[in-house]
């Protein structure tokens, strides 16, 4: 895909997705102004070098796009439980067409959603969620609070974007974390955690904000205060308190829902790099589940702790997969990675990886957001069209899962 001069690109570096990045005619060769991007996330992503590798390759040998699309259009159509996954890093377009192919083949269908993201389904499932987006958060909260997490490693440019822009005209706001990490200074206030642990922090803030007398330290006291007496609330949290599992994010959301009898409170993971909430969204607006569904019936069927894709793998449930674009070896456990290494299957990619090279048919395709366009999500919904800077002459996830979409019969279903 040809890029797309003198409009700003989208960054996919980490999960702020910047979408304010200098022009494509700014760039040349691998260089990017050093003025022009201050994030450290967004230079490595814009300007590290993609070792090259065949196009396409079938039992290792290299081959063209026609041959490795029918190897692998016949691999995946003579599979009796196919896994199609690792799509979390493509563009709505490539994943719809992800979720397309799976229907057809009837089979197994996971973004690759680690137990994390399982934590968050769970808890949207059993508790809801009180959101927004973050221009509205950069706009109206006056009060953000940093629940277990330091945005400045991990999202560089997260407070300047976001929660402390330049003088726009926002409205001035005080910025609390709640953490153990001494070293999390770019906090207004700081309060630690009850004995670092995250569920007995949220359930001492709900007793403290409800009016119940129990024992709290200052600043925890401080913090309760704050959050009842601020006009619009926003809290941010990271993978640590996802990492506790879906009772730490279902308190988080009841602590959100409380505030409503004082204020207006949001919370909003930092967000992962790629577009996991799009390839979750996609899933969603297709079968009405998030991840780990099951196409084998002919109708979805969602089993999270069954059909995620480590389990699958593990389980030895899956005797050939589809690896839409993600490096899976490098991502998932040791034992989904063996498995994956005995089981044939076809991989995507836009980069050498251990995952393509140990691919029966590999075939490269256009790096989202570098060398092709199309469209994100951002963690808040929000979706941002993707603008190519440079063309690498391959072709998309989309162009490549369509047209082996087109090259399978749909299975005859059984009653």
């Amino acid at each position: 895909m040809n890029p797309v001069p003198g409009l700003p690109i989208v960054c996919l570096g980490c999960g702020c997705l910047c979408d304010d990045i200098p022009p494509a005619a700014r760039f040349s060769g691998n260089q990017w102004p050093a003025s022009a991007i201050s994030c450290e996330l967004g230079r490595e992503w814009l300007g590290r070098e993609r070792p090259a590798f065949p196009p396409s390759r079938v039992g290792g040998k290299p081959a063209s796009l026609e041959q490795a699309l029918t190897a692998a259009a016949e691999l995946l159509a003579s599979a009796s439980s196919p896994l199609v996954c690792g799509w979390a890093g493509q563009t709505l377009e490539g994943q719809r067409a992800a979720v397309a192919l799976a229907d057809r083949l009837g089979a197994l269908a996971d973004w690759t959603s680690g137990p994390e993201a399982l934590a968050h389904h769970a808890a949207f499932q059993q508790q809801g969620a009180s959101t927004a987006t973050l221009g509205e958060v950069r706009r109206r909260a006056d009060l953000v609070v940093y629940w277990g997490c330091d945005p400045r490693e991990s999202h560089p440019r997260h407070l300047s974007r976001f929660v402390r822009p330049p003088d726009d005209g926002a409205s001035p706001r005080r910025v609390w974390c709640v953490s153990d990490d001494p070293g999390a200074d770019f906090a207004d206030e700081r309060a630690a955690l009850l004995g670092g642990d995250h569920l007995a922090t949220l359930a001492a803030l709900r007793m403290l904000i409800r009016g119940e007398a129990i024992e709290a330290s200052a600043p925890l006291r401080q913090l309760a205060s704050a959050l009842t007496s601020s006009g619009y609330v926003a809290v941010f949290y990271s993978h640590t308190l996802a990492g506790a599992g879906h009772a730490g994010l279902g308190a988080l959301a009841a602590l959100c829902q409380e505030l409503h009898a004082h204020t207006r409170c949001v919370a909003l993971p930092l967000g992962a790099q790629g577009n996991p909430h799009g390839a979750e969204s996609v899933l969603a607006w297709q079968t009405g589940y998030p991840a780990a569904v099951s196409f084998a019936s002919g109708a979805p069927r969602y089993a999270p702790q069954q059909y995620n894709t480590a389990a699958l793998l593990t389980g030895g449930r899956v005797d050939a997969a589809l690896v839409a674009g993600d490096d899976l070896l490098a991502h998932t456990t040791p034992q989904a990675a063996e498995a994956l290494r005995a089981a044939p299957y076809v991989a995507l990619g836009y980069e050498d990886s251990a995952t393509l090279r140990a691919a029966r048919v590999a075939i490269a395709i256009a790096e989202p957001g570098a060398a092709c366009g199309g469209t994100v999500l951002r963690v808040d919904g929000v979706p941002l069209e993707l603008r190519p800077f440079r063309d690498d002459q391959l072709p998309t996830a989309a162009e490549v899962l369509t047209e082996l979409l087109d090259r399978i019969t749909p299975p005859r279903l059984t009653s």
